[in-house]
C-alpha cells in the first residue's frame, strides 16, 4: 500500500469534508512521515472536541456519521480496504452459488414506495446524481448514495433498480455513451456522504442489466474515490474522471487509465461541452480551480482573479455556459462550508471576477443572513443552456440568480412556508432538454426533483425508488400479520408504516425505533446519540424520553422494551438504565463501563425467558450482564471486537449469540452458554464480511439468522452451518433484524434499500398459544377499553375467550364465543368488580390448544364516596366547612354541588 496514497485517501474521503486536512483535530497530522491510524483519528477529534459544543457547520456531526460506518468495517490491523467488500462478494458467490436453497427465503420490498405529502422529512432517500438518455428524455437514471442505480422510461414517475446484484450499492456519477446509448459508465461509492463502499468505476454494454469492472478498480488504483466520469464529445472511448488524487483518464473506453493530474486536494468536479471540446475545467479542494486545452493531457491551476493555492476557502464546483462556453462559473465554499464566493470567467478562464459573497448561499436561512453551512456535503451549481446569465445553486436550499451570479433569490426552500418546497441537501442539478425546452433536476437528501417553471416550484419525482438508509427498526406485535413498524432514516427523520401507508411521525436523523407489544399507542424514536422521544398516541405527539439519563450513547443508541413487561425498559450508554414506567423516567442501574467511545453500548437485549436477565455489548468487545434486574453487574470479554449485537436464546438465558464486525475472516459470530465466560466460533462457513446483527426464531433458539454487508445468512442447526438466505434481497447493508411472532415473519432494516420481509423458516416447536394480557397483576376499570392479546404459532381458525371472576373456584363466562384468531380483541370491561379475574382463550379448530392469564387480574368500579359532611353535621353561615371524600380510580377534577 502506498502509504501517501493512503493518507489523501483515507483523509479526504472518509472524513467527510472536502478538504480534511482543514479540519483543526487534524492539523497535528500535518507535515507527519506517516499516515496516522484511524485510531489516532478518532483520538484526535475525540481531544479536540473533549471541552467544546458541538455547533452546525463544523464537522461534527458528519465525522461522527462516518465514524458510524467505519469503525465496524475496519480489518484486524485496524486499517480499511474499500476492495474488502468486493472481495466477499466474490467469495460469497463462490461459496453458495446456487443462492438460498430453503425453502421459506421469499424477501419483498416493504417500503416506503412513494414521499410523504407535505413532511419535510417525508422523502425516499438519499440521490446524489441523475444522467438523461441523449435518444429519449424519458428514458432516465438515478444513483443512490446507498441504493445503487435505478432507471425509469416514464421521465421519472416509476423506477426500477439495476444493480441490487452488485455488493456496492452507492453510484456518484453517471455518463451513458452519445454513440450508444445502451453503454453506461457509473462512479461507485458515495463521494460526499462516505455512507458505503466504492470499488472505482463500472460499466454496462446491456443498458445497465449486467455489470463489469473497468481498469479503474481498487485493487489497481489503491482506493481512490471517483467523484465524476465525463466522456469526450468527439471521441466516445476517451473518457475522465476526478477522484480523491487527481483526474484520470482512459482512451480505450476503461480499460486502462492513466493519471494526468496530481491535484492539490479532492477533485470533486469536472467539466468540458462540446463546442470546445478539448476544453476541460476540474476543481480542487482547497486549491482551485484547473483547465486543460488539450483534452486533459496537460493542466494549469487558475489565478487571475480567482483564488488558488489560497487559503480559507474548501469544496469547488465548476459549470461552463452551454450556449456560451466561454463563460464559466466557479462557485466556492469557506472553511466551516458556507458560502465563500461565486467567479466568473467570459474568456474561458484566462481571468475571473468575484461576483458575489453573499447572502449565504450555503446555509439553511431562506434570507442567508446565516452562518455556515455543508458546502462539503451539499454544494452544486447549475447554468441555464440558452441563458448564461440564469445560474442556480444548490446547497442547505436552492437559489437563483439571473444576472450572472451577482443578485440571489432563494427558489427552493428545505421546510414548507411560501417559498416553493424542496427537500434539503442538494448534491446535483442538471438541465436536460426536452422537447427543445431546458427542463431542470434536482439530485437531493430527499429523491429526484425538477422543475419546469424555473424554479418557481418543484416537482418530487422519486416514486418508486426504495431507498431509504435506515439505521434500526421496531416492529409492532399488536396484529396477526406485518402491520405496524417503525424505522429511523439517515436525512429522512423516523417514519411509521401503519398497513401500506406510511407517516412521517419525528425529524432529524432517525436512529432506533420501538413499539410496545402490549399498546402500540406506547412508541420511541430518537436521532442521535441518545436523544430518545416517547409518544403516547401512536406518534402523533412526542415528549422527552431521557429524564434521568446523564450520558451520551452512541451515534445509534441501543434501548429496547421487555417484551414479558413492557413497562420496563432499558437504555445503554457507558451507563445502563432502567425506567419502570414505559421510559417516562430513568435510573442508572449499573456502574460506568468506561469513558471511551468504544465502552458505550452498541445493543442491548433482554432474556425473552427471564426478565431479570439484561446483557449489553460495546465495540471494545465487553460483555456485560445482571442476573437480578440491573442490582448487580457482571462483565466478560468477548474473543473478538467490535462487537455489533447480541441475542438471547428463547428459553436458555444463559445462552447469547454476538456479532463481529470488520474484515478478519475467522471472527463473525460466536456463542457462549455461560454468560461469556466461555465461548464457540460459529464463523465458519461464513464469507469474510461484517456482522451486523444477529436473532434467533423466538421460539427456537437453534435457528439463527443473521445481517451483513451483502445480504442474510441463516442456521438452522445453531450455528454449525451456515446458508444464504437473501432470495429476492438486494446485496445491502443489513442494520437489524427483527420478528414479527405471531404471522412468523423476519424484517429487515438495511441502509438503501429501505425495509423487507420474508417469511421465517418454521420452528422446530409444536403448535401453541399463549395469553399475554391481562396476564396476572393489571388493575382494569369497569367500563374502560382495554385489549385482550394473545400469541400463537401454527394454529388456524378462530378462538373463543372467556373470563373467570373468581379464579379459581368461580365458573368461565363467555366473553366472544368465536372471534378472529388476530391476537388483539378490544374489550370493553364489564363488572362486578374482583380481584381474582382470569382469561381464558382456546383454538376452536382445536381445543387442546388453550391458554389462561398466568395470575390474577383486578376489575375495579370507579367510584367517590363522600366522608365529610356526611349528615348529622350542624354548619353556621359564614364558618368554613371541610368536603372531605375518597375516590378509587376516578382521575381528573370533580365537581360539588349542594
Amino acid at each position: 500500500m502506498k502509504r501517501i496514497a493512503w493518507f489523501i485517501t483515507l483523509l479526504t474521503l472518509l472524513l467527510a469534508a472536502s478538504s480534511a486536512m482543514a479540519q483543526p483535530w487534524m492539523e497535528q497530522f500535518r507535515g507527519q512521515e506517516t499516515e496516522p491510524t484511524i485510531q489516532e483519528i478518532f483520538d484526535a477529534f475525540d481531544a479536540y472536541w473533549q471541552d467544546k459544543e458541538p455547533a452546525k457547520g463544523t464537522g461534527w456531526k458528519q465525522f461522527q456519521r462516518w465514524r458510524n460506518f467505519i469503525e465496524t468495517r475496519l480489518d484486524e490491523n485496524g486499517e480499511f480496504h474499500p476492495e474488502a467488500l468486493w472481495n466477499a462478494w466474490e467469495q460469497k458467490v463462490e461459496m453458495f452459488p446456487n443462492g438460498s436453497e430453503l425453502d421459506e427465503a421469499d424477501w419483498q420490498p416493504l417500503g416506503p414506495f412513494d414521499p410523504i405529502p407535505g413532511e419535510y422529512v417525508g422523502g425516499l432517500g438519499r440521490v446524489n446524481c441523475m444522467a438523461q438518455d441523449p435518444t429519449n428524455p424519458n428514458h432516465m437514471y438515478a444513483g443512490a448514495a446507498s441504493g445503487g442505480l435505478w432507471m425509469t422510461f416514464t421521465g421519472g414517475f416509476s423506477w426500477v433498480p439495476l444493480t441490487d446484484d452488485l455488493p456496492v450499492l452507492g453510484v456518484s456519477d453517471i455518463t451513458i455513451d452519445y454513440t450508444d446509448p445502451s453503454i453506461i459508465y457509473i462512479a461507485t461509492g458515495d463521494c460526499d456522504g462516505n455512507d458505503t463502499y466504492s470499488i472505482g468505476i463500472l460499466k454496462s454494454v446491456d443498458s445497465g442489466q449486467s455489470w463489469n469492472e473497468t481498469g479503474f478498480s481498487y485493487d489497481v488504483l489503491d482506493g481512490n474515490k471517483v467523484s465524476r466520469v465525463r466522456m469526450d464529445t468527439q471521441d466516445h472511448l476517451t473518457l475522465l474522471a476526478t477522484t480523491s488524487s487527481g483526474v484520470y483518464k482512459t482512451i480505450d473506453g476503461g480499460d486502462n487509465w492513466d493519471r494526468v493530474l496530481v491535484g492539490g486536494g479532492f477533485l470533486h468536479d469536472l467539466e468540458n461541452v462540446a463546442a470546445t471540446p478539448d476544453v476541460w475545467f476540474a476543481a480542487a479542494s482547497g486549491t482551485g480551480v484547473y483547465r486543460s486545452t488539450d483534452n486533459g493531457e496537460n493542466w494549469s491551476g487558475l489565478s487571475n482573479g480567482i483564488p488558488f493555492n489560497g487559503g480559507g476557502y474548501n469544496r469547488i464546483e465548476v459549470e461552463i455556459s452551454p450556449s456560451h462556453p466561454n463563460q464559466v462559473y466557479a462557485l466556492f465554499s469557506d472553511n466551516s462550508s458556507a458560502f465563500y464566493a461565486m467567479y466568473k470567467s467570459y474568456d474561458g478562464g484566462d481571468s475571473w471576477s468575484m461576483m458575489s459573497n453573499s447572502p449565504n448561499l450555503l446555509g439553511w436561512s431562506e434570507t442567508g443572513n446565516d452562518d455556515g453551512g455543508q458546502g462539503w456535503y451539499d454544494l452544486s451549481l447549475a447554468v441555464d443552456p440558452e441563458n448564461p446569465n440564469i445560474v442556480f445553486v444548490g446547497g442547505v436550499n436552492v437559489w437563483k440568480s439571473t444576472n450572472a451570479g451577482a443578485d440571489w433569490d432563494i427558489s427552493g426552500f428545505w421546510y414548507y412556508n411560501q417559498i416553493p418546497y424542496i427537500h434539503a441537501d442538494h448534491h446535483r442539478h442538471e438541465f436536460f432538454m426536452e422537447n427543445d425546452i431546458p427542463v431542470h433536476y434536482a439530485a437531493n437528501d430527499g429523491g429526484l426533483y425538477r422543475t419546469t417553471t424555473g424554479g418557481d416550484s418543484w416537482e418530487e419525482i422519486s416514486h418508486g425508488m426504495v431507498i431509504q438508509q435506515i439505521y434500526r427498526l421496531g416492529v409492532s406485535q399488536s396484529s396477526a400479520e406485518v402491520d405496524m413498524i417503525a424505522f429511523g432514516n439517515q436525512d429522512n427523520g423516523t417514519k411509521l408504516k401503519e398497513g401500506d401507508d406510511f407517516r412521517a411521525i419525528m425529524g432529524g436523523d432517525g436512529m432506533e425505533s420501538a413499539i410496545a407489544p402490549d399498546d402500540p399507542d406506547y412508541m420511541y424514536a430518537e436521532v442521535y446519540y441518545g436523544d430518545m422521544r416517547r409518544s403516547t398516541d401512536g406518534g402523533y405527539n412526542w415528549y422527552n424520553g431521557t429524564n434521568g439519563i446523564g450520558t451520551s450513547g452512541r451515534w445509534v443508541t441501543p434501548y429496547i422494551i421487555d417484551q414479558n413487561n413492557p413497562q420496563t425498559m432499558w437504555f445503554g450508554t457507558n451507563i445502563i438504565y432502567r425506567s419502570d414506567n414505559r421510559g417516562a423516567n430513568w435510573t442508572g442501574v449499573s456502574p460506568s463501563f468506561g469513558g471511551g467511545g468504544g465502552d458505550k453500548m452498541t445493543a442491548l437485549a433482554v432474556a425473552p425467558s427471564n426478565s431479570n436477565v439484561v446483557y449489553g455489548v460495546n465495540p471494545n468487545g465487553d460483555v456485560v450482564y445482571t442476573t437480578d434486574g440491573g442490582d448487580n453487574w457482571d462483565s466478560n470479554n468477548a474473543p473478538a471486537s467490535p462487537l455489533t449485537y447480541i441475542a438471547v436464546h428463547p428459553t436458555n438465558d444463559a445462552i447469547i449469540y454476538i456479532t463481529v464486525g470488520g474484515y478478519n475472516a475467522a471472527n463473525k459470530v460466536f456463542v457462549s452458554f455461560n454468560r461469556g465466560e466461555d465461548w464457540t466460533n460459529l464463523s465458519d462457513g461464513l464469507p469474510n464480511l461484517p456482522v451486523n446483527c444477529v436473532t434467533t426464531h423466538p421460539y427456537d433458539g437453534s435457528h439463527i439468522y443473521i445481517g451483513t454487508d451483502v445480504g442474510i445468512f441463516f442456521s438452522d442447526n445453531g450455528g454449525d452451518d451456515w446458508q444464504d438466505w437473501s432470495t429476492g434481497l438486494p446485496n445491502v447493508i443489513v442494520n437489524e433484524l427483527e420478528f414479527h411472532v405471531t404471522s412468523n415473519t423476519i424484517v429487515a432494516a438495511t441502509f438503501g434499500r429501505g425495509i423487507w420481509s420474508s417469511p421465517a423458516e418454521e420452528a422446530n416447536v409444536d403448535p401453541f398459544l399463549i395469553v399475554s394480557a391481562p396476564n396476572g397483576g393489571e388493575e382494569i376499570l369497569v367500563g374502560d377499553l382495554f385489549n385482550i392479546r394473545w400469541n400463537y404459532y401454527d394454529i388456524e381458525g378462530n378462538v373463543s375467550i372467556e373470563i373467570n371472576r373468581d379464579y379459581p373456584i368461580g365458573d368461565w363466562e363467555v366473553l366472544y364465543a368465536s372471534t378472529p384468531n388476530d391476537v388483539v380483541e378490544e374489550w370493553t370491561v364489564t363488572g362486578p368488580p374482583t380481584t381474582n379475574a382470569r382469561i381464558r382463550i382456546t383454538s376452536l379448530d382445536n381445543p387442546t390448544y388453550t391458554d389462561e392469564s398466568d395470575d390474577s387480574f383486578a376489575i375495579i368500579q370507579p367510584s367517590i364516596t363522600i366522608t365529610a359532611p356526611n349528615g348529622g353535621e350542624e354548619l353556621t353561615l359564614g364558618m368554613y366547612a371541610d368536603f372531605v371524600w375518597d375516590s378509587q380510580s376516578v382521575d381528573g377534577s370533580v365537581s360539588i354541588e349542594l
